[in-house]
């Protein structure tokens, strides 16, 4: 048999045989207000413990978290546990159990590019000037009110491929053939009209 610690006005007795769940169901003498916080605080510890209980472990992150402690433990052998498992669980967060939300990218060409097919003579022309030709693409695109901009030239098989920061519209797309068009050397049959990927 044993007393409870905090109810001096009341005070109970109860067998040791009681485990630590039931002495916490048993309301200590304290005023309403205490008691309504202290059922909030189960509460939530009770859900912590859920999710900390049912979020699967493989051996290896056991064996890499034991480990981790232990570092801990040996770097500050003064603290106690409770100030160590606190260190380890803000260098190391536990993942969510809802699960990381996976990114799916795509393989392949990106919309927000003009390819133009043009003949090796204009492609290297091109390149030669990629800078001077972005920014007079980019004087162009402004002058007619449009929010797209060139951001880089590069080659590709069969012509260049324009990136830009937002997907080209038709009357973008026939800005950069006709500037494309205007380079000297240029004919009409060696730039032909760009086309989204």
């Amino acid at each position: 048999m044993r007393i409870l610690p905090g109810c001096l006005s009341d005070t109970r007795v109860v067998p040791l045989q009681m485990t630590r769940k039931t002495l916490l169901s048993i309301p200590p003498c304290h005023s309403k207000e205490q008691m309504e916080n202290s059922k909030k605080r189960q509460e939530v510890c009770s859900t912590k413990g859920k999710s900390s209980l049912y979020s699967p472990m493989s051996y290896a992150q056991t064996t890499n978290a034991a480990a981790s402690i232990l570092k801990i433990k040996e770097a500050f052998p003064a603290l106690p546990n409770k100030k160590i498992l606190k260190i380890h669980d803000t260098a190391f967060p536990k993942p969510d159990n809802k699960g990381r939300r996976i990114q799916h990218t795509t393989k392949g060409l990106s919309r927000k590019q003009a390819i133009v097919p043009t003949s090796n003579n204009i492609k290297d022309i091109i390149m030669g000037e990629a800078n001077a030709h972005i920014f007079q693409i980019n004087m162009l695109l402004k002058s007619i009110k449009s929010t797209t901009r060139a951001e880089f030239i590069c080659p590709c098989p069969g012509g260049v491929s324009i990136n830009t920061n937002s997907v080209p519209n038709t009357s973008d797309l026939n800005t950069i053939e006709r500037y494309l068009k205007s380079i000297n050397g240029a004919g009409n049959d060696e730039v032909l009209a760009p086309w989204l990927p």
